[in-house]
């Protein structure tokens, strides 16, 4: 049954999609940065245990190199999840008057049952009503 809120509803799956789809991408972001993050720690860690004698296998540099890489990578991961808990806030705000708006139109739905219902009971009503009448007349001719 069509409802007034049905072009709303659609609007608002479409607002519960975008914002899902913004989470997930920010949750794959975040997840991508710590990966990178464990990659730069082990390389740092294989690097750091070659033996500090020899010039050709080991570079300092690149060590004070990756450690700067290592801060920024958790800088990033840093602002990655805030902007995951943005992310996730807004869904479920979305999700939330989603809830809402779902809720109305059960209501409105449950209204026009109700409502016709109604119609259908006082129209067996009516028919009763006349049946009655009609052989309350037929008794009263009779006698």
């Amino acid at each position: 049954m069509a409802s007034p809120y049905d072009a709303v509803l659609r609007l608002r799956k479409r607002e519960v999609d975008a914002a899902a789809e913004a989470f997930r991408f920010a949750a794959e972001e975040l997840e991508a940065l710590e990966g990178k993050l464990t990659r730069s720690q082990e390389a740092y860690a294989e690097e750091s245990h070659l033996p500090a004698d020899d010039i050709t296998m080991r570079s300092d540099l690149y060590l004070l190199q990756m450690l700067g890489t290592m801060a920024d990578l958790r800088q990033n991961i840093g602002h990655a999840a805030a902007e995951l808990e943005e992310r996730r806030a807004e869904l479920l705000q979305v999700l939330a008057e989603s809830k809402v708006l779902e809720q109305l139109v059960e209501a409105h739905e449950e209204a026009l049952r109700l409502a016709a219902e109604r119609t259908e009971q006082a129209q067996n009503d009516d028919r009763v009503a006349f049946v009655f009448r009609a052989r309350e007349l037929e008794r009263g001719a009779a006698a």
